[in-house]
């Protein structure tokens, strides 16, 4: 779990790095200009295919339970988890912003963004760990069908972090969700 660690810490610093250049600088934005969100919607609808709306974010009751310190309930409440739902997080949590938004921030409040965006990332860490440990756990116990639903459930949740729209850093979390599912998931099978 190290390199999971060590993986946010690097993409998260990046992040930071690439989040902090001066907005008034003639390239500091040199990307190309993103589609709009009717746009994206349309490139990407395959890949959003069977995603619909909830009136209640899908993460929000699992971060609640966890940092009431009720984590069985948080891991419960993951592995339960619609992860074809949206939105992901409620409106006001930084993790929950596209790229586009957070550059509308200036220097200062940036930066408080991505302290927030640092804490809220680190809170869906610790939550996701929980669950690989439980995997894990439950793979050596021999209870492959509780190892299945964890890294089954890993995978999901990193399928859609990793959608597109959502932050990089929050797309990269999801990306190594997916291969910690995907791997779990081998090595449950074999």
């Amino acid at each position: 779990m190290k390199w999971l660690t060590y993986s946010f810490i690097l993409v998260a610093s990046c992040v930071i790095a690439g989040c902090s250049r001066q907005a008034s600088s003639p390239d500091a934005y040199s990307r190309p200009e993103t589609p709009t969100a009717a746009a994206q919607t349309n490139l990407s609808l395959p890949a959003n295919e069977g995603v619909h709306t909830v009136s209640e974010p899908v993460m929000m009751p699992i971060l609640a339970a966890w940092q009431e310190g009720n984590k069985p309930v948080a891991i419960s409440h993951f592995l339960e988890a619609d992860w074809m739902a949206r939105p992901l997080f409620a409106p006001n949590m930084t993790i929950g912003m596209s790229e586009d938004q957070l550059k509308t921030f200036f220097d200062a409040d940036r930066q408080r963004k991505m302290d927030e965006l640092a804490a809220q990332i680190d809170l869906v860490k610790q939550v996701v760990e929980a669950v690989a440990q439980m995997g894990s756990d439950a793979a050596s116990q021999g209870n492959d069908a509780q190892a299945q639903k964890c890294f089954a459930s890993l995978k999901q949740c990193g399928t859609a972090l990793a959608s597109p729209g959502n932050l990089r850093v929050v797309q990269h979390l999801g990306q190594i969700l997916a291969k910690i599912g995907d791997n779990g998931l081998i090595k449950v099978r074999q």
